[in-house]
């Protein structure tokens, strides 16, 4: 299941998705476009990207990072980076989880996005909730 992030955000605001589903022991994908302050797309070259699930206490629960090498097929965030300097920055990355890293328990989670440029510029993204639902027996 993909989920797109699609966020409307006036000056000020905390910038919160809206509420996402996932089964448990499915594939995740997360589609996220980061944007600097003006709402351009943000350049994602050389950059860290980190995103966070925590549980219901606050506990995290799956921690993946740009810089995460997939084993054996394993959870990671790639970044769609243009592959000429005529190319603008698209701002996108996918987050995914693999379906043996997604067997949570059924209930609500929080995630968060937060990218840091090469320049030091430090800038969460979004947050939100996550339901997993576990499937059907």
């Amino acid at each position: 299941m993909t989920a797109p992030v699609e966020i409307v955000t006036h000056d000020g605001e905390v910038v919160i998705h809206p509420p996402m589903q996932f089964f448990a022991g499915d594939t995740w994908e997360i589609v996220a476009l980061c944007t600097n302050a003006d709402g351009s797309p943000m350049d994602l070259t050389g950059a860290f990207v980190e995103w966070k699930l925590n549980d219901q206490t606050g506990q995290a629960t799956k921690f993946l990072t740009v810089t995460t090498v997939p084993t054996s097929g394993g959870s990671a965030i790639s970044i769609d980076v243009p592959t000429s300097g005529d190319q603008p920055p698209t701002g996108a990355c996918v987050i995914t989880v693999k379906p043996q890293e997604s067997n949570f328990a059924a209930g609500f989670y929080m995630d968060q996005l937060r990218v840091t440029t090469p320049a030091g510029v430090q800038s969460t993204q979004f947050q939100g909730r996550i339901e997993v639902v576990q499937r059907l027996k």
